[in-house]
């Protein structure tokens, strides 16, 4: 031994070391989720590692993975091909939209193809993106876009925008901590600052087999109070905190099927599942209730019904100088 101390656990976006760990995952069930679900080789990025802890921070309520795994261009590139992993007509997009004023300056982080700056009209748009196939489709478009750290541009062009945007990025950072002060900074005095997340106070914490809300994919997951946090932590005022419905695409049968599995596996005697179950006993449970599933979607036509879907925006303002 060399006498030196391990470096204690910190969350990545509030810095403290109160922590509690909320669930574990095997990597090895993750390599076989991502390859049976999409096809997606994520071995190599697990090489070594036997287990990942899910924690939470008593501080930010943010929940994060350990040891920190995030996909690497070769991931991303083969993610990118699932059809509907970049989707043009996002619900977000709208409600971002109606909130932003015409002749704004806008920064997307994470533009991905640059959806987004398409609808927005008379705005000075700009695009961060490392993705080169996402990256080379929005300057076809016309739009403005670079493959910029948030945290560079904000060191060079602080108080820059009057609107930040980020659509379903913040879950992919290791250091989130350092994302969101980069987007705080580059607002103006007065400035917004929109952010959308996959939402862990939703039925998708509980999801069985969810390999993209896990490692490489998700890192982090985000509840309201850690959002709230956010806004209090970097002196922003929290304006609104919109949870969307499962109206949209297959959230509703995602969200059944889910609720089908449970009660399956409970009745199993499986007690409380983990994040991962074994995919060859899911697969033979979905075989049994998927008619079920299409019955109980009827339902759900009246959507006041329904809980809270995969997505929650929070709209935070920076205070005037």
């Amino acid at each position: 031994m060399d006498g030196t101390e391990e470096a204690p656990l910190r969350c990545p976006l509030s810095g403290d070391t109160a922590l509690e760990e909320v669930g574990a995952v095997a990597t090895q069930d993750l390599v076989a989720g991502y390859a049976a679900s999409y096809g997606v080789d994520v071995s190599a990025l697990f090489a070594g590692i036997g287990r990942l802890r899910l924690m939470r921070s008593r501080t930010s309520d943010l929940m994060f993975f350990t040891p920190t795994v995030v996909g690497d261009a070769g991931f991303y590139e083969q993610v990118s091909r699932i059809v509907w992993y970049y989707t043009e007509d996002k619900r977000e997009f709208a409600f971002a939209r109606d909130r932003i004023a015409a002749g704004s300056t806008v920064l997307e982080v994470g533009c991905g193809p640059g959806y987004f700056g398409r609808i927005l009209g008379d705005c000075d748009y700009r695009g961060l993106e490392f993705n080169k196939g996402a990256l080379a489709r929005a300057a076809a478009q016309g739009l403005r876009v670079e493959a910029t750290d948030v945290r560079t541009l904000a060191r060079l062009q602080p108080a820059s925008f009057d609107t930040v945007v980020s659509f379903q990025v913040m879950e992919h950072v290791a250091e989130v901590g350092e994302f969101l002060e980069g987007c705080v900074a580059l607002l103006r005095p007065g400035g917004t600052l929109i952010l959308s997340v996959p939402s862990a106070d939703s039925f998708m914490r509980f999801a069985f087999n969810d390999v993209l809300n896990l490692p490489p994919h998700h890192v982090t997951w985000w509840t309201d109070r850690c959002l709230a946090w956010c806004a209090e932590a970097h002196g922003m005022q929290l304006m609104e905190l919109h949870h969307q419905t499962l109206s949209d695409g297959g959230h509703r049968s995602w969200f059944l099927q889910q609720l089908a599995d449970r009660a399956y596996l409970k009745h199993l005697g499986f007690g409380q599942p983990g994040l991962m179950v074994d995919l060859d006993l899911l697969a033979r449970i979905r075989a049994l209730t998927t008619p079920l599933v299409q019955i109980l979607e009827l339902g759900f036509e009246d959507s006041s019904m329904e809980p809270r879907g995969h997505t929650v925006i929070a709209v935070m303002r920076k205070p005037e100088a």
